[in-house]
């Protein structure tokens, strides 16, 4: 009994402090820019929203519905009550937002918040909740799918993308939580960067094959391209083995292409095929031990963290031949970001050139935005959401209220402001002023034509345009899935350990410390005994089911 007292007077505790804290107040500034120019579907859906809230409420221009939302945003300062943005639609809907931001803790508090019953009307933002959280509490959720039939732009949404679709339903086909789409982002998600200034100097040219860029590491290791008089040059560096950025990019060369967010399948003439025990994963780790023992590969890649990386690379001296992130500048920076350019996929054996892709994961998260059953006033809530879900009124989500992220021209071209804050990065003014990637948003392929681009987002555009040519087709990218919670908890177990014993085997072979072709047999037939064929199973399984729906 003492036990569940302290366990309640602790939940009760988190509950105040999570109330006291998270909200930030109750009015914004006076004013901001309109979201106006929304077509007709725009207005019916704002009456019918705003019909919903008074005849559920009795609200009235002076007594508006309160719908509370709780947001984790570890990563942004942003204070949504104050976005013209919101404002507006606080307006257009005659509601009332009750923000409850958690800055930090949330991983801690997420259990307790659950437990208590005691939830928000909405639950907002890819790190809040998860499918995962939602299929442990499925009692405590909605199940939306008669919302979503009656809606006006998320069911648009579903119609003009069905693979969005297919990302949140369960195997049932019940959806609890919305996606959201981003605007302007790439279908490839790593690029490989090469000190060109450096191949100027020794007159060679970016090199395309395997070959090649040995030869071309091989020059930057001994010709003191940087000029010091120092053997000081780190010909090609990344930071251990995950997955991104890292040294997945090579596989590519050697015919595996997975789909860059960590299950290691790719498909191949429709059948699934786990990379890691193909032999061309064996035939790259052999090609990378070459360059680890003949000193091209940074001798502290698999155990340096990101800063110690990142440090090499915006080094003054500048000491990095090759290496990879999502831009050139940032990794580099913008002062040594002018030495670098793209470096194209390499030409495997075969003489093909291949990259990998995600366009849906690039663009989209599946759980973003999700209704409990706590909710009193169910069609207010969606309605809100359905309301933020016209593209018009999303892209201010991610890029910034209209008047201060973007200029709306006469011509109904959008422009995106370079930096409205001169004294800092975009960046950090996007977190400040917008959701960045983790808010619920939609904005459709046809609509972001409309968005003229900035220098941000044109970075990446070109980096992606060199990649894109060389992606597999989208029906060969690997989808990520909603699984059943028994089949979720069992993967959970054997990916982990398939994971650990293919990251020390990586690290040994590579390095050298142990001989890949005798034990290559061996470990396969480990990674078999441990689970792979009971993970393929299950992969199987739920891609044919993927497929029909």
């Amino acid at each position: 009994m003492k036990n569940r007292i302290v366990s309640l007077f602790l939940v009760l505790a988190m509950l105040l402090v999570l109330g006291a804290c998270g909200t930030q107040g109750q009015t914004g500034p006076a004013g901001g820019t309109s979201a106006a120019g929304a077509d007709a579907g725009a207005t019916e859906a704002k009456a019918t929203t705003t019909e919903a809230a008074a005849t559920t409420t009795g609200a009235s221009p002076e007594n508006p519905v309160t719908v509370s939302v709780l947001m984790a945003e570890p990563a942004s300062d942003a204070v949504p009550e104050e976005m013209p943005s919101f404002i507006q639609f606080e307006k257009d809907l005659n509601i009332k937002i009750d923000w409850r931001i958690v800055r930090s803790g949330w991983s801690e508090q997420k259990t307790l918040v659950l437990a208590s019953g005691d939830l928000p009307d909405t639950f907002w933002g890819n790190r809040t909740i998860k499918i995962a959280d939602i299929q442990s509490n499925k009692d405590s959720f909605v199940r939306i799918n008669d919302y979503i039939d009656k809606s006006t732009y998320v069911k648009r949404m579903f119609e003009e993308e069905p693979a969005l679709k297919k990302y949140v339903s369960m195997p049932d086909g019940s959806i609890y939580s919305l996606p959201h789409r981003m605007p302007l982002r790439p279908d490839t998600f790593d690029g490989m960067y090469i000190n060109k200034t450096w191949l100027d100097k020794l007159g060679l040219p970016v090199p395309d094959t395997l070959d090649a860029f040995k030869e071309t590491l091989i020059a930057f290791r001994d010709e003191d391209p940087n000029g010091n008089g120092i053997k000081d040059e780190i010909p090609y560096s990344f930071a251990g083995l995950g997955t991104a950025f890292g040294t997945w990019w090579l596989f590519n060369s050697f015919g595996l292409q997975d789909n860059v967010f960590g299950e290691k399948i790719m498909i191949k003439d429709g059948k699934l095929i786990y990379t890691p025990v193909q032999d061309g994963f064996r035939d790259c780790l052999i090609y990378m031990r070459d360059l680890y023992a003949e000193g091209l590969m940074d001798p502290e890649a698999f155990t340096q963290d990101w800063g110690m990386w990142v440090s090499k690379c915006t080094n003054p001296d500048v000491i990095m031949g090759v290496s990879g992130m999502w831009t050139i500048n940032t990794l580099y920076g913008p002062t040594n970001g002018v030495n670098y350019t793209v470096l194209p996929p390499l030409k495997g054996a075969d003489g093909v050139q291949r990259w990998r892709s995600n366009p849906i994961g690039l663009r989209s998260d599946n759980c973003t935005w999700s209704m409990t059953t706590s909710c009193k006033i169910p069609d207010v809530a969606f309605g809100l959401i359905d309301h933020i879900y016209n593209p018009e009124n999303s892209v201010q989500l991610y890029f910034g209220s209209y008047g201060l992220g973007i200029i709306k021209h006469d011509d109904g071209m959008l422009e995106l402001t370079p930096n409205p804050d001169p004294e800092g990065s975009y960046d950090a003014w996007l977190w400040r002023n917008g959701f960045g990637d983790m808010g619920p948003f939609y904005v459709s392929a046809e609509f972001e034509k409309k968005v003229i681009p900035n220098h941000w987002v044109k970075d990446k555009m070109e980096i992606d345009a060199i990649y894109r040519p060389f992606v597999p087709a989208p029906e060969n990218v690997f989808p990520t899935m909603v699984y059943t919670m028994e089949d979720s908890n069992e993967m959970a177990i054997i990916i982990t350990d398939l994971n650990s014993y293919l990251n020390q085997k990586m690290a040994a072979w590579v390095t050298g410390e142990a001989d890949i072709v005798a034990e290559w047999d061996a470990y396969v037939s480990h990674m078999n005994s441990i689970g792979l064929p009971r993970l393929m199973e299950i992969y199987n399984a739920r891609y044919e089911l993927y497929k029909s729906q």
